[in-house]
Formats: C-alpha cells, sequence, structure tokens
C-alpha cells in the first residue's frame, strides 16, 4: 500500500536505475544570520519549492527551514545542481530581500555585498551538496533534518512534529501537509521511520 508521503526506502534502488541521484543540499544565510526567521521568508522558501516541483525541476522528499538555514533531501530532475542552486537561492534571496526593503529593515546594511554582481549577499556562497548512497545513509540524513528544531533548543520543540516548518509532520501524520512533498513512502518504510518520532 502506498502513502501519499516522502517514498524514500522502497524506491531507492530504482531512483539509482533511473539515473536520478538523491541529494542531500543545505544553504546557510549569510554569516549565519537568522534572515529566515520572519514567517514571510520561510513561505518565500516553500512557494519557491513548490514551484520547483511543480515545473519538474526537482522532486523534494524531506526538508527543514530553520532561522539560518535550509536543508533539503531532493533529486534532480530537469536541472543540474549549479542550475538548481543558483535559480532556486537567486529568487528566495530576491524575494525575501524585498520583504527587508519593505520594512526598511536595517539588517540590509548588514547584507552589502562586496561583490560586483549584487548589491546585497543573502546566501552564503558554495552551498553544501552530497549525494545519499545508501538506506542507511538516507534514514540519518531524514532524522538529522527533522530532529534540527529540537537540538536547537531557542526554537521550543520537544519533537521533530512541533517545528511546523519541516516535513516531519508529514512523515509522522501520513499525509502530505507541503504540496511539493513526493508522495513514495510505503507503509512498512513509513512505519520504520515513524518509530524514531
Amino acid at each position: 500500500m502506498l502513502v501519499f508521503l516522502p517514498r524514500i526506502f522502497s524506491i531507492f534502488m530504482s531512483m539509482y536505475e533511473s539515473f536520478q541521484e538523491c541529494q542531500f543540499f543545505t544553504a546557510t544565510n549569510l554569516n549565519w544570520m537568522p534572515l529566515l526567521k520572519d514567517e514571510r521568508n520561510k513561505k518565500v522558501i516553500l512557494d519557491s519549492l513548490s514551484y520547483m516541483v511543480k515545473n519538474n525541476r526537482c522532486k523534494i522528499y524531506a526538508f527543514v527551514i530553520m532561522p539560518n538555514h535550509i536543508h533539503l533531501i531532493l533529486d534532480l530532475v530537469k536541472d543540474s545542481k549549479s542550475t538548481f542552486q543558483r535559480d532556486f537561492l537567486r529568487f528566495t534571496a530576491q524575494q525575501c530581500l524585498f520583504n527587508f526593503k519593505a520594512d526598511n529593515s536595517s539588517i540590509l546594511t548588514k547584507l552589502l555585498s562586496t561583490q560586483n554582481d549584487r548589491k546585497y549577499q543573502f546566501w552564503e556562497r558554495n552551498p553544501f551538496w552530497t549525494p545519499i548512497l545508501s538506506e542507511e545513509d538516507l534514514f540519518q540524513k531524514i532524522s538529522y533534518i527533522h530532529f534540527n528544531p529540537v537540538v536547537k533548543k531557542q526554537l521550543n520543540c520537544h519533537r521533530p512534529t512541533d517545528y511546523k516548518w519541516s516535513s516531519a509532520k508529514s512523515f509522522f501524520d501520513k499525509k502530505a501537509i507541503f504540496d511539493f512533498i513526493e508522495p513514495i513512502l510505503t507503509e512498512r518504510d513509513w512505519n520504520h521511520l515513524n518509530n524514531t518520532y
């Protein structure tokens, strides 16, 4: 029986058979500033992920949006890593900067860029990518993503499902809360993963 959630374990090998590569991706705000603390900026990230999935550029299996960084487990469909990160990071930076400009926020002075190709720098350069090479690695990365808010005590999360800016609740509740989460987890795999929450 298929559950409309991220199907990770049961199709892991078939992803490789179809020449797709599951990746762990991390992007961090400039100097680890909490630029994503503003809920409007978190919504920018969600909307952008939804757009990328709907336009068949990637598949998203798990994610978390922290106040100063994001983690994704994704599978690139059309894009190369460089194309995905360029478009995703550029668009989200522009939209979040619009929010700061609308508020006339003093944070903008801290984001002034030393590069000639932009006025502001929102994301650190060179986001982190690593391929997921085994089911064990995949399970570890999903747990790491979902427990990230619990580890950060200032977020007051006692369980991964307490934090609404991640895919953890989708895993626990067996239903897709976000329209861009890929529905691909079997009942057996869901039960295995859910035991950690």
